[in-house]
């Protein structure tokens, strides 16, 4: 890796610690990648393009854990809780398909 692994390391544990005091949900991606390295520090970088740059492992974790945060914190807005933008096509009217073709407001039955 090209990037001081000490340095990285403190830096997610701050993150993790300002998230903990303000009461926000963190993803912590730091240790998902320290896992899946089987906690060695030269396998890091095969999670990464360059020593920072995620490559499609890397994205892999980090979407799994955004997806696992966002169901745990906010499931009002997983994908799972989210109706389609547009109406399934077996809804569409062949012979007067603009009424079904209108986009609809996905997030109206979440309160601000």
């Amino acid at each position: 890796m090209d990037r001081d692994f000490a340095v990285t390391r403190a830096y997610a544990e701050a993150a993790r610690d300002v998230a903990r005091e303000e009461g926000v949900p963190v993803v912590d991606v730091w240790t998902a990648f320290w896992e899946a390295a089987g906690r060695d520090e030269a396998r890091l970088g095969a999670l990464l393009v360059d020593g920072l740059h995620l490559n499609a492992k890397g994205y892999e974790i980090v979407f799994g854990l955004l997806v696992d945060a966002i169901k745990a914190h906010f499931p009002e807005l997983h994908y799972e809780a989210l109706g389609t933008v547009f109406s399934p096509w077996d809804d569409i009217d062949p012979d007067d398909p603009l009424p079904s073709l209108q986009k609809r407001d996905i997030f109206k039955h979440i309160s601000s």
